[in-house]
């Protein structure tokens, strides 16, 4: 692997070549509009490094069509940041790529992504709405949290492993809610029949009121409603286990009557 710099590069950023690929590191440009370019030294730029544009007061980046990887935290804290270089040979976004990216305002995963990090576009204030791609098969812990601008999430209905009920993430067998959109306007929710668990922090910051779960729920994971404006949750009656923390800093929770089939709490 070697190591370039822009004052010898006449470019604004740093990279590495490792073999036949390039990896930009660090943005080092003044431009509010910077173009990744395609290749570098003859050789395709594939991957944009971790924190590479970190806190960086940018408004949008286009360029880098051969770019497979966007690494952890690439992106974090660009505040300014209105729209999303995704290419159609992308496949992984890492952790927190885009945290804290408070203008941006949609997402369109491409079909050529496969997994996105763990809080990989938290607390994003002023996402509105997420389309998903045919490819996605992993999204990592609290992907979307505390977005609460967030209204509805969409999926390819070639994607294997997701899906959407009205506006709600689910798994493709409708058997785990995925994640709540926490911006939707609804004060009832009602869980569809054949749920059987809630990923943690689902509902976490949602605005919902009232939550009925069905019968055929069995487990909630951990800060699930925490935070959450929920007044009153009927679980079902063969709910089993409610995760740590699962309403947590519910202030303004009324009404709860547990199950007499739960085990744990």
């Amino acid at each position: 692997m070697c190591m370039s710099d822009s004052i010898s590069s006449n470019l604004p950023f740093l990279y590495s070549i490792d073999g036949g690929s390039v990896t930009i590191t660090q943005y080092t440009g003044t431009s509010i509009e910077p173009v990744i370019p395609d290749e570098i030294e003859a050789k395709p730029v594939t991957a944009i490094g971790e924190r590479a544009f970190s806190g960086k007061p940018i408004i949008s980046v286009t360029g880098g069509q051969f770019v497979t990887e966007i690494g952890a935290g690439t992106f974090y804290l660009c505040r300014s940041l209105l729209s999303v270089p995704l290419s159609d040979h992308l496949i992984s976004i890492g952790d927190n790529a885009f945290g804290l990216c408070d203008a941006l305002t949609t997402v369109e995963l491409p079909d050529s992504v496969a997994s996105i990090g763990c809080e990989c576009f938290a607390q994003c204030n002023a996402l509105f709405s997420v389309d998903i791609g045919s490819g996605l098969k992993s999204i990592g812990c609290q992907a979307f949290y505390n977005n609460r601008a967030l209204r509805a999430f969409s999926v390819s209905e070639d994607n294997a492993v997701f899906s959407s009920v009205d506006g709600v993430l689910f798994d493709q067998q409708t058997a785990e809610l995925v994640q709540y959109p926490l911006g939707r306007q609804d004060k009832e929710y009602q869980v569809p029949e054949g749920v059987r668990s809630i990923r943690a922090y689902a509902f976490a910051w949602a605005g919902v009121r009232h939550i009925t779960l069905p019968d055929s729920m069995v487990s909630i994971g951990d800060y699930a409603f925490a935070h959450s404006t929920i007044r009153n949750i009927y679980f079902g009656k063969n709910l089993r286990t409610i995760g740590k923390d699962a309403m947590k800093y519910c202030h303004m929770l009324q009404d709860v009557t547990f199950p007499a089939g739960l085990t744990e709490i």
